[in-house]
């Protein structure tokens, strides 16, 4: 299918190029693996394009099941975005005739006009293992119009965009109310937040630099794509915060299986060798950061956290170590237990291991574990068995630099996938994601 539509321009500082909506399918190949367990037969994907430059440096991707949409950090571009798809009108046909009857009484005669519009512009296929794209090809709409016999003027109007996009930034000035000349902040994670006794007036927490305030998108006016929030306002909006080490910013945010929202942070020099000194915090339902309950997380640079489906083991994907987790958890009380084991990137992939980088963790419903991989000559995304330490599948994507992947969807069935700058969808994977909730909050004295 192709789509095409045109996100609102933005008017920060830090603009970016106008999102253009387009949609690209991909035949996708994985490798062979011989099991007489289904869950462990190589699966295939349908890759489409969904939007071109709805970031200009991506950082995190998180699924709302509760509001059935996509948030986005754009961590550099200094903005979070709300995607969401557009249902198709519901239209109502027209009434059949079998017959029609001219007489001086009657109003003007109808004739039906067949209005074919222009073929949708096609973008190449991208196939695995193909040096060059072959073109997918769309068939010729048409629709029969009644109008009337009398002289008429026909017009052309773009169709609907099928996607709400809408972005939100907060003046940096806001949180420096005592400095005369204030800096530009990170952007680094939006999280959906159910609000369970409705006290936070919010359903979104975003992060500035290392501060979470809790506001809410307005998706009642079809025309406030860029938002922003006044300064009175914003003194009003619930916050919280954790100081992180100098060179540091925050990493994205997960959520875990009740509803506990878990952080990183990460040095963003580029040194040589990096320390496993991550300011890891766990947001037990507030807007408080409690470090004791991740304290045994040894992680430099977190890039991707889920669980098993029992809820047992904490995966957890480090892109400065090139290494995948494995830590027992207490889902009870919320809080990490001992190494199980720690697995190489180089062990899982024999091509492009040296450049190859972790980006975004799922869990399935088989309790595999999806992983983004960003570098080499194209990223991927990979399905690897965490008992047998074995890569199922491999489907490869467009563009290298992947920062974040998760399931979505009513039925958890697509699974997103954010790059530096754009948004993709794989469908047809013929498995199901682990749901993973909305940050929740309470009331806290």
């Amino acid at each position: 299918s192709t789509a095409s539509s045109t996100a609102a321009s933005t008017t920060a500082a830090a603009s970016t190029a106008e999102p253009s909506t387009t949609t690209t399918t991909t035949t996708t190949t994985t490798t062979t693996t011989t099991t007489s367990d289904t869950s462990n037969l190589p699966k295939s994907g349908t890759v489409e394009l969904l939007v071109e430059n709805i970031t200009y440096s991506g950082h995190s991707l998180h699924w709302s099941p509760t509001q059935s949409c996509l948030y986005l950090a754009d961590i550099w571009g200094l903005k979070h975005v709300r995607f969401a798809v557009v249902p198709p009108p519901t239209t109502t046909p027209a009434p059949s005739t079998t017959e029609s009857t001219t007489s001086a009484s009657s109003p003007a005669s109808v004739s039906s006009v067949s209005s074919s519009p222009d073929e949708p512009e096609t973008t190449p296929a991208f196939r695995t293992g193909e040096s060059s794209s072959a073109s997918s090809s769309s068939a010729d709409s048409s629709s029969t119009l009644p109008v009337l016999t009398t002289p008429s003027t026909t017009t052309t109007s773009a169709p609907p965009s099928p996607y709400d996009i809408r972005e939100f930034r907060i003046p940096s000035s806001y949180l420096f109310r005592l400095m005369d000349t204030p800096y530009d902040l990170s952007y680094p994670f939006v999280l959906p937040v159910n609000d369970l006794d409705n006290v936070y007036k919010g359903d979104v927490a975003m992060a500035i630099g290392s501060t979470v305030v809790i506001t809410s998108f307005d998706t009642t006016d079809a025309e406030n794509l860029n938002q922003t929030v006044n300064k009175d306002k914003f003194l009003t909006l619930k916050r919280g915060g954790k100081d992180i080490l100098p060179f540091h910013v925050m990493s994205s945010a997960w959520v875990d299986p009740l509803g506990r929202m878990i952080t990183g942070s990460y040095d963003i020099r580029p040194l040589l060798n990096k320390l496993p000194k991550s300011t890891m915090c766990m947001w037990d339902r507030v807007l408080e950061c409690y470090t004791d309950s991740v304290d045994t997380l040894e992680v430099c640079h977190p890039s991707g956290v889920s669980f098993s489906p029992d809820n047992s083991t904490m995966y957890i994907s480090d892109s400065s170590l090139k290494t995948l987790s494995l830590y027992s958890y207490d889902i009870g009380i919320g809080r990490s237990g001992e190494l199980i084991k720690s697995i190489s990137m180089g062990s899982l992939l024999t091509a492009d291991s040296d450049t190859a980088t972790p980006a975004g963790l799922a869990t399935d419903e088989n309790g595999h574990i999806w992983m983004g991989v960003a570098g080499g000559q194209s990223g991927k995304v990979i399905e690897v068995n965490p008992e047998s330490e074995e890569v199922i599948s491999e489907i490869e994507m467009p563009e290298a630099d992947i920062v974040d992947i998760a399931f979505g969807g009513d039925s958890l069935d697509l699974l997103y996938v954010l790059t530096k700058t754009s948004l993709y969808q794989i469908s047809e994977i013929g498995i199901v994601g682990v749901k993973v909730p909305d940050f929740e909050l309470v009331i806290y004295d």
